[in-house]
């Protein structure tokens, strides 16, 4: 994430999304220590997520209608922002972590990001439009999971600063090269 920036994973209903972000979140916790990386994870999926409730890596799992939580989350990385924009000073996680050493990136998974929106009326868009075009800079990386790009599912306001897409089974042929950006 570091290299390559945010991450989508994208396909049909039944796929395999949740079941890569799971797999994906076990393979962080298994390789970097919690001060190398911290884990936030919003499950409006399967509640797959769960498992790694308490993981030391992970700061918390938030899942359908915890409001006042996703309220509160999103002001914690708000905050964390303004914290990484002074200790940066100008520069970038990269350079900071090259300089400085080890801070922990911080890593953001949704998980049925449509459901996500959804269910929160479009409440998070400006603060997720924001994570995706400042958060790599700071060491805040997305990784949702969705059927694709869309007003329905990753919007392009948000998607449009994605570098990485994973794409599992679609539809059909035009929603690979639609998903693929091609």
């Amino acid at each position: 994430l570091a290299e390559k920036g945010h991450l989508a994973v994208c396909g049909t209903y039944g796929s395999g999304k949740s079941t890569f972000l799971q797999t994906f979140v076990y393979s962080l916790i298994c390789k970097y220590t919690p001060e190398e990386v911290n884990i936030y994870a919003i499950d409006y999926g399967s509640r797959m997520l769960a498992a790694f409730l308490k993981a030391p890596q992970v700061g918390g799992v938030l899942f359908e209608n915890e409001f006042d939580r996703i309220e509160k989350f999103s002001f914690l990385i708000l905050e964390m922002i303004k914290e990484r924009k002074k200790l940066f000073s100008g520069g970038n996680y990269g350079e900071y972590v090259k300089a400085r050493g080890i801070l922990p990136a911080i890593v953001i998974v949704i998980d049925n990001f449509a459901g996500f929106r959804s269910k929160t009326e479009g409440k998070y868009d400006d603060f997720l439009i924001r994570l995706s075009k400042e958060g790599t800079g700071y060491g805040i990386f997305l990784v949702l999971s969705a059927a694709g790009f869309g007003p329905a599912e990753i919007p392009f306001s948000i998607g449009d600063h994605f570098k990485e897409v994973l794409s599992l089974q679609m539809g059909g042929k035009f929603q690979y090269a639609e998903v693929m950006r091609t």
